[in-house]
């Protein structure tokens, strides 16, 4: 094979090797956050039922903003 293959596989080789340390990692984040919240539920209930009705609020209220608009065109 020639040099110019032979670069090209390492490279190819180092890359995937790469995108699954960022992978793995992506994992690990995705688990620490997870149980960061699952604690954070547990510890302060009733600040997550707060939290969750006020986004539930400005996802209603954009809804409806956005259906007056379009009903006035």
């Amino acid at each position: 094979m020639s040099e110019f293959t032979d670069r090209a596989r390492r490279a190819l080789g180092d890359a995937g090797d790469m995108a699954g340390d960022v992978a793995n990692n992506a994992v690990r984040g995705g688990r620490k956050a997870a149980k960061f919240v699952v604690r954070e539920v547990r510890e302060h209930p009733l600040r997550t039922l707060a939290i969750g009705a006020a986004v539930g609020a400005v996802v209603a209220a954009v809804i409806m903003l956005r259906n007056r608009s379009s009903d006035e065109e």
